[in-house]
């Protein structure tokens, strides 16, 4: 199943935690009234003889309509809906906030340690192979091998691993590990898994209230330390059965999406023995449960079982027996029990790849349409392909891009690159130009003479590296970078893509908004598909514009399509179709990436700043593309 499917599997699943959340609190109420019931049964008293005297009840009728029963029944619902809603709000800022709330340390790209730097390598290779924004990798301190992804979108997601995996797993099986990770971004699990912790809570809140009243009870006196006391106890017990219901939901979400990411990590890497070997350790070493007082809020973003269960239909993880056996069917049932932590003696270096093919900043039409297959996936060719480019990236700007402040100066210097000093400006911008060119004069020569090619890989590290900075530090960027492209009194399409890419995963990592965009299908957007295939068109010196949308708004069902002249798209009118059409629906959206890509492929060769533009849509829309191979 592609990206798309996956994506689209991932909402149904969301839709269901709605149906499994109704039916675990139409469960807990029935309990509930079910004990109240036959408290509320036994307390109807009448006198007779001059005695008072308590009677069963038979009609449950006269119990459904008291005020007992409206009041149990509102009051429980109303605790989970809000504390659903609380935590769901809590959780928008993305996977950061997940990280942060288990005490995990974010991992600076400047790190002096070896372990930790050999990590942000893989890391950095994977999300360049496959096109997806570098995240940032927290680092908990527990003895145990455990790794889990977390975030709504590429854009926004965060790795966290544990120090038992830096220290116990080699670089092919930490490789194999953050693989597994990276399929459940792709793969819409790692929304999924925050939605999911959002409506536990909403079920799990019950027996938290239920604690706190027992707690209370302890400084109450008398009758109200009685009832407080009482009112808790029976929190607690409903609280176990939140549990009870909490603990199946996960079961019923997170163990198949587990096999699916085990199948996508050795699909990925080509390796099996990776993760394959790093289950294996977990079942032979230190195993995989954590010790954080957090870890029954994350048991199902997890790469293995975090905690321990009473009952195997609980468990969120297959057993790690049968994952095995899926990746390596001849295994002989032995786990590795013995490991030599890993040390600086081991070498993490890329070996140099073969210099760069000719006609460097061309590709061929079949590379593009080959990279819309790819997205969402990583393979061996595009690992190799990114481990070269890396290579051939000016060590200046791989140390500059290691900070916040570094990579901010690189992308203001390649928006200078790009700015032209033209006699038709007025004299007072053309001073500003010079100016600022003298500020970044140490930088820029090497800029200029960049290959095109390496553009989009630059700015996916130096995004990364803004990550590690404060929102405030990327807000000031982001008005900084408005200024430099001002500079010229014009936006370059260069200029456009890097404006695009920096402002999408910038602004959704550090203020992604609360609200959903309600999806919309492809036949609903024929005047946005007109102006991003038009402009597309339009990038081609070639004549026939017009007869090309035509023929591939046949090809691809595109009813109401058409070919729009340059005077009839503005700025503007591009950047509202765009955003518009990123709210199309799953699988809708490689319909309208694969015309663009027909577009800018129809003549077989294709220029990097068709690239550039198709590859800065893809990501705008949470399409991972990856890097287009030149050879």
């Amino acid at each position: 199943m592609d990206f798309f499917s996956q994506q689209q599997q991932a909402r149904v699943h969301t839709r269901k935690l709605v149906v499994y959340l109704t039916l675990a609190i139409i469960s807990l109420l029935a309990i509930t009234h079910s004990i109240f019931y036959f408290v509320f049964a036994f307390s109807q008293s009448s006198t007779r003889h001059g005695r008072r005297v308590t009677h069963i009840v038979a009609d449950p009728v006269s119990y459904v309509n008291s005020k007992l029963f409206w009041f149990i029944t509102l009051a429980i619902i109303g605790i989970v809906i809000f504390s659903t809603l609380y935590k769901w709000l809590t959780l928008r800022a993305g996977g950061a906030v997940i990280a942060e709330h288990l005490g995990g340390r974010l991992i600076s790209n400047t790190t002096g340690n070896f372990q930790e730097k050999r990590l942000l390598n893989v890391v950095q290779e994977m999300a360049l192979a496959s096109g997806t924004p570098i995240p940032p990798v927290y680092l908990l301190e527990e003895n145990a091998i455990n790794a889990f992804a977390a975030g709504y979108s590429p854009a926004d997601a965060v790795i966290v691993i544990t120090r038992g995996a830096l220290t116990r797993l080699s670089r092919d099986q930490l490789q194999g590990v953050i693989a597994h990770e990276f399929s459940h971004i792709f793969n819409g699990d790692a929304r999924l898994n925050l939605n999911l912790i959002a409506i536990l809570h909403g079920i799990l809140v019950i027996g938290l209230l239920g604690y706190y009243a027992m707690r209370g009870a302890r400084h109450a006196d008398g009758r109200a330390a009685a009832g407080l006391f009482g009112i808790g106890l029976g929190l607690v017990i409903l609280g176990y059965g939140g549990i009870f219901f909490g603990n199946l939901i996960k079961a019923a979400i997170s163990r198949q999406r587990e096999f699916l990411a085990d199948a996508a990590a050795v699909q990925f890497t080509r390796n099996p023995d990776g993760i394959a070997d790093a289950l294996k350790i977990i079942g032979g070493t230190s195993g995989s449960l954590l010790e954080n007082v957090h870890v029954d809020e994350v048991t199902h973003l997890l790469f293995a079982e975090g905690k321990h269960y009473a009952a195997s239909w609980w468990a969120t993880h297959p057993p790690l027996e049968i994952r095995i056996k899926r990746i390596e069917p001849r295994w002989d049932g032995k786990f590795i029990t013995h490991v030599e932590p890993t040390s600086e003696n081991e070498s993490d270096t890329i070996k140099p790849g073969a210099p760069p093919p000719p006609g460097e900043n061309m590709v061929k039409a079949a590379a593009v349409l080959a990279g819309i297959a790819h997205i969402g996936t990583i393979d061996t060719e595009h690992l190799g392909y990114t481990q070269q480019l890396m290579q051939t990236m000016p060590l200046p700007l791989i140390d500059t891009s290691r900070t916040p402040e570094g990579a901010a100066q690189i992308l203001l210097a390649l928006v200078l690159s790009q700015t032209s000093l033209s006699a038709t400006l007025h004299p007072t911008a053309q001073q500003a130009i010079k100016n600022k060119r003298a500020e970044h004069s140490t930088i820029l020569p090497i800029l200029e003479t960049l290959p095109e090619r390496l553009r989009l890989p630059l700015i996916d590290i130096c995004v990364g590296s803004l990550k590690q900075g404060s929102a405030d530090a990327a807000d000031a960027f982001l008005r900084q970078l408005d200024e430099y492209i001002a500079l010229d009194k014009k936006t370059s399409l260069f200029e456009w893509c890097l404006k695009r890419i920096i402002n999408h995963q910038v602004a959704t990592f550090f203020h992604r908004s609360a609200t959903t965009h309600t999806l919309t299908r492809i036949s609903n957007c024929s005047d946005d598909l007109s102006i991003v295939l038009s402009m597309f068109a339009q990038l081609d010196s070639g004549q026939g514009q017009q007869s090309l949308i035509k023929t591939i708004a046949d090809k691809f069902l595109l009813n109401g399509v058409s070919y729009l002249p340059p005077d009839k798209i503005t700025a503007n009118t591009f950047q509202q179709a765009v955003d518009r059409l990123q709210s199309l629906r799953p699988l809708d959206k490689p319909i309208a990436i694969k015309a663009c890509a027909q577009v800018i492929s129809h003549d077989a060769i294709v220029a990097v700043k068709e690239v550039e533009l198709l590859r800065a849509l893809s990501a705008s829309w949470d399409c991972p593309m990856p890097p287009l191979l030149v050879s």
